[in-house]
């Protein structure tokens, strides 16, 4: 007895190759029918015998990655005789969309290919097939076909053409599918736009530069990459002074994973990353006996880690092939500012950084910078969204249908939108104090929301007055003020779909509180819309507001202040070489008068008070610095100090943690010269111990982790460990980032459960 069967089927299920994948086994079963690409997914439209028709479905839900199934829905029709099974031209019509499919790397049977001297694809650098290559950087319209992509723009030659039409062709409906003959073409340019070379010829003079020291901006995937010898130590100082990044760690693309173990240390679950299709920056330690020929000490000067990852592109392959050594790879882009996506953009941006560019012929149409992992307790943890992640969709269905832009915050910004299944994450955007930051938001967030075919009528954004990612609101949306603190503990709660109340311990640098103070270590109890502050940290002052966040010599000052010190005794006599007798005289008097010196209760800045007190950075170069070094070196700690934070239970019926005993302690050991490695550890059991005290006073199950000090990994494994031995239920951030780039996902959740009514304003209400 035969069948027919309509199976629309939702997902990450375009440019994956999933059609070719479906036609083939349809073949192989004998089932007659068709495929077909839709706004909201695929069509399969499956006709033969019963048996056949449920192996397929079978087979089909087993479907391996980069596909990735979501649902299939199915309705049974009368039988129509069909034998054949075709792949039928996309259906636009309707509204909704599908999962946006991300940007790959080469599989390994494109890069065999490439490298077969034998293969009429020998060394051809923009080889893809069904399965691999750009996706979301060069998608125009969904559903993905060719002519929706800037591929459009070059046409199949005959052979192209046969191998896009065999089922027998791993490049079978490939929509990337190009050769030599008729695909986008290389060539290197000096930075006065002349044209030096083309085609492989181009790519081997790139390399001769990069070898005498030159700077090359390379075209890649979702932007453009600043490449130096990860070895040359002025090309690599002239890098960071052109681009005024003085300390900030530089990204390194090395040409193996071999390369890779020469000069770091690579876990089994690192390496997995590394070689993934998404080939994110994964952050990885150095290797203590590494030899200084390969990387030069100039890229991660100031941390223990250096960011690696593999080629990305197989022109990225071609040039690491020619090079043979590791190079440097950062963001084309002055400081802070988008990466460059186009060439026009790229030559007056990056001219007087780069010597000479390396470019092609296929348009640009999203950049996205690349991502950045970090394992944590044998976990991949998604620092930064970016190529082979985004757009990053996770489960929401909402039972109203108003899409919301959450327009996230005012560093690391990342936005997202809505749509009746899903909150989508963007990638990473940039610092809003940025013009051409706060462009691209406000750009990228209308592309996207056509892409998914929704019209956002709700906005959140963050509580704090000055962000200027508000303007990336439109007039007519209804707007929510969502608590910054808030919003990241929904975040990490929707991540592990959490429904009911938990403990939100959520430490950061900065956010807004609703008592108009700087927040940033804080316990909250929250349960969806229901948010009120159980706990926070003692606050202290910060002398210079913004200025302290890049100074930690001034967090350590306004610690001491708070502690009643003169300055003329033990404590503050730490800090009298860290400022000029002016300099002191004028930020005491300005605490004493509340002048310019905001109240935190912010852990980030605790750990750059420490950072200051143990003399492991003063004045940062770049954001992380300070707690980066506290960490490196609490992890080379052979033990630990015992310090005591304490649980003051005040009248309101809400704690406070002070600090002051544990900094009595750390002063006291200096006194008397302990190791500054021991303090540190100490530092992070102290803080440790001090979230189980409370976790136990406030009874709550569930604890979740949120805020960009959890990306500390000492620090989020003791307490996950910890915590997880007394029973309680840990939740941490893996995919949706611990920092404020995971933020919106918070605000978008709260948007969608509030769902305002028409004309109105909501605001979060965490209470104090």
């Amino acid at each position: 007895m035969g069948v027919r069967i309509i199976l629309k089927v939702e997902g990450r299920v375009q440019g994956v190759g999933f059609r070719p994948y479906v036609a083939k086994l349809a073949s192989e079963l004998g089932l007659g029918g068709s495929v077909q690409n839709a706004r909201r997914g695929v069509v399969i439209d499956i006709e033969g015998s019963e048996l056949a028709a449920v192996t397929f479905i079978d087979r089909l839900r087993a479907i391996p990655p980069p596909a990735m199934i979501h649902a299939i829905g199915r309705e049974a029709l009368p039988e129509q005789g069909t034998s054949t099974f075709d792949i039928l031209p996309s259906d636009v019509r309707g509204s909704g969309s599908t999962l946006i499919p991300v940007d790959l790397a080469p599989c390994s049977e494109c890069l065999e290919e490439m490298l077969d001297p034998g293969n009429r694809r020998y060394l051809y650098p923009f080889i893809t097939c069904a399965k691999c290559g750009p996706r979301f950087s060069i998608l125009r319209e969904l559903p993905f076909d060719r002519a929706r992509t800037s591929m459009r723009d070059f046409t199949t030659c005959p052979e192209c053409a046969v191998e896009y039409a065999d089922p027998q062709s791993r490049r079978f409906h490939a929509e990337t599918i190009s050769c030599s003959n008729c695909g986008p073409k290389v060539r290197l340019d000096s930075s006065q736009r002349e044209m030096l070379a083309t085609g492989l010829c181009a790519i081997n003079l790139a390399v001769e530069y990069l070898k005498n020291g030159a700077v090359v901006a390379f075209k890649g995937i979702g932007g453009y990459q600043l490449l130096v010898d990860a070895s040359n130590d002025p090309a690599i100082e002239r890098l960071r002074i052109s681009k005024q990044r003085p300390g900030k760690p530089l990204a390194v693309l090395f040409p193996s994973l071999d390369s890779v173990l020469q000069c770091c240390e690579v876990s089994e679950g690192e390496a997995k990353v590394l070689l993934s299709m998404q080939r994110p920056i994964v952050l990885l330690a150095k290797r203590l006996e590494s030899s200084s020929d390969f990387i030069s000490q100039l890229v991660a000067p100031y941390s223990p880690e250096i960011g690696v990852m593999l080629a990305a592109s197989p022109l990225h392959s071609l040039l690491l092939a020619a090079m043979d050594c590791p190079v440097v790879a950062t963001s084309g882009n002055r400081d802070g500012e988008p990466i460059c996506k186009d060439d026009s953009a790229a030559f007056d941006h990056l001219n007087g950084i780069a010597d000479v560019f390396l470019t092609h012929d296929r348009e640009i149409v999203h950049r996205c910078d690349d991502s950045i992992v970090r394992m944590i307790a044998d976990k991949p943890r998604l620092f930064r969204v970016g190529r082979g992640y985004a757009p990053m969709f996770i489960n929401y269905e909402m039972l109203r249908k108003k899409s919301v832009l959450a327009v996230g915050g005012q560093e690391k910004n990342a936005f997202a939108l809505t749509t009746p299944e899903h909150i989508v994450l963007s990638q990473h955007i940039g610092d809003m104090d940025r013009p051409a930051a706060l462009d691209l938001l406000i750009t990228e967030s209308s592309s996207v929301a056509t892409l998914l075919g929704v019209e956002p009528s709700v906005a959140a954004v963050d509580l704090h007055p000055d962000y200027q990612s508000v303007f990336a609101v439109k007039p007519q949306m209804h707007r929510l003020a969502v608590q910054h603190h808030h919003a990241h503990a929904l975040a990490c709660m929707l991540e592990h779909n959490i429904s009911g109340a938990a403990l939100a311990v959520v430490w950061d640098g900065t956010g807004y509180g609703t008592d108009h103070t700087v927040w940033g270590g804080e316990f909250l109890s929250v349960e969806g819309l229901n948010c009120s502050r159980i706990a926070h940290f003692r606050t202290f002052p910060l002398p210079g507001g913004d200025v302290a966040i890049r100074e930690p010599r001034r967090a350590a000052l306004g610690l001491l202040f708070a502690m009643q010190e003169k300055l003329g005794c033990t404590g503050p006599s730490l800090l009298a070489t860290k400022f000029s007798p002016l300099e002191l005289r004028l930020l005491t008097a300005a605490m004493s008068s509340k002048l310019n010196a905001p109240l935190t209760s912010s852990v980030g800045r605790l750990f750059d008070a420490l950072a200051s007190i143990l003399n492991l950075c003063q004045i940062a170069l770049y954001s992380e610095q300070a707690a980066v070094a506290v960490e490196a070196c609490a992890k080379a700690a052979v033990h630990a100090r015992p310090y005591h934070i304490e649980l003051v239970h005040g009248a309101n019926g809400k704690y406070v943690l002070d600090w002051q005993p544990m900094i009595e302690g750390i002063i006291a050991d200096l006194d008397v010269c302990i190791d500054a490695c021991a303090i540190a550890r100490g530092f992070h059991e102290a803080l440790v111990d001090a979230v189980v005290r409370l976790a136990n006073c406030v009874g709550l199950h569930r604890i979740v982790l949120s805020g960009g000090v959890f990306q500390n990994a000492l620090l989020t494994s003791m307490l996950e460990v910890k915590l997880s031995d007394l029973g309680f239920s840990v939740y941490s951030h893996q995919l949706v980032p611990a920092g404020d780039g995971g933020l919106a996902v918070g605000q978008a959740f709260y948007g969608l459960l509030s769902q305002v009514a028409e004309g109105g304003t909501h605001v979060s209400r965490c209470s104090r």
